[in-house]
């Protein structure tokens, strides 16, 4: 899985950090250091602006090959997040898709006079539920993580920080994905009960496919 070769090559890329001699001296005063985590860059300014702001900050170190670790650090972290919000934002979008059958159904059954009392709570639950993993991929996919290179001696752990901090995020939006993937089970369940013609297999199936409830997040 690409993910994974990337998070390999960042690991690979932490012990030749370690290996490489760690001097004070490498390192003059920074004049804007950059903070480990979600980086706050001006708003306004595109993802290669960021990563240009970045290389001018990491100038200060006179290892070129630091330098150029860090950096490509930098854009693999970028990269899955990058990757694993998209493949969020399909997964949401196929259980939109499929809402938005299961509420034609719904339909369906009031015309013909049945009780959908129970099949409309779910409808509302389901639809705030994504609507709160669609925000929160959107949040997350907005972040930034960068690597503050104004301090040579805790480069590594600053970098597994990063790392472990984006590993978090994702798998904390990916929570509120499954969370919506069960609210949209539930108004399966509902609709079933009405005896309205016939749930389709491909809703069915497409609620519960593990595509659908376990989008990429490195490990």
């Amino acid at each position: 899985m690409p993910g994974k070769n990337n998070l390999v090559l960042i690991l690979f890329s932490l012990i030749f950090l370690a290996a490489l001699p760690i001097f004070a001296q490498e390192f003059s005063p920074p004049v804007s250091p950059i903070s480990v985590g979600k980086q706050k860059f001006p708003t306004g300014i595109n993802p290669q602006q960021k990563r240009e702001l970045l290389q001018q900050r990491l100038q200060s170190i006179t290892d070129t090959r630091k330098a150029a670790l860090v950096l490509n650090i930098n854009d693999k972290i970028a990269d899955i997040n990058t990757r694993s919000t998209q493949q969020m934002t399909d997964v949401l979008n196929q259980m939109s898709d499929i809402l938005s059958r299961l509420e034609g159904k719904m339909s369906v059954a009031q015309s013909e006079s049945r009780d959908i009392s129970l099949v409309e709570q779910a409808l509302s639950e389901a639809k705030t539920s994504l609507k709160t993993a669609q925000d929160a991929v959107d949040s997350q996919s907005a972040k930034v993580y960068t690597i503050d290179a104004s301090d040579s001696a805790s480069l590594r752990a600053v970098v597994g920080n990063a790392v472990s901090q984006l590993q978090s995020d994702l798998r904390t939006v990916r929570t509120l994905i499954i969370e919506a993937k069960q609210k949209i089970a539930a108004v399966i369940r509902e609709l079933a009960k009405t005896g309205v013609g016939k749930i389709g297999q491909r809703d069915r199936s497409a609620s519960s496919a593990p595509a659908l409830i376990e989008p990429f997040i490195p490990r």
